[in-house]
């Protein structure tokens, strides 16, 4: 994890869970290796992976941001394999 001079971090590597995602909304929140949950927008989402589904538990792995609207889920890897929800 990295600081600034204000002890408030910048941006580190974690592993975590989808807690949930909303495919609708195009929202959701990742549970962190550190029990803290994080927003993830659909365009933090792999291109051909933003078709989720909307269930939880999907291993991934992310880089968390402080950005001006608050610390974000990007830069997301699916680490296993997930079940795209057929249209």
């Amino acid at each position: 994890m990295l600081f600034t001079h204000l002890n408030t971090f910048i941006f580190t590597k974690m592993d975590g869970k989808i807690k949930w995602y909303k495919r609708d909304k195009g929202y959701g929140f990742i549970t962190g290796e550190d029990q803290k949950d994080y927003f993830v927008h659909y365009s933090a989402l792999p291109e051909d992976q933003q078709d989720v589904r909307e269930s939880d538990n999907i291993e991934v792995s992310f880089t968390v941001k402080d950005t001006d609207r608050g610390v974000q889920a990007q830069e997301i890897v699916f680490t296993e394999s997930k079940d795209v929800e057929e249209a």
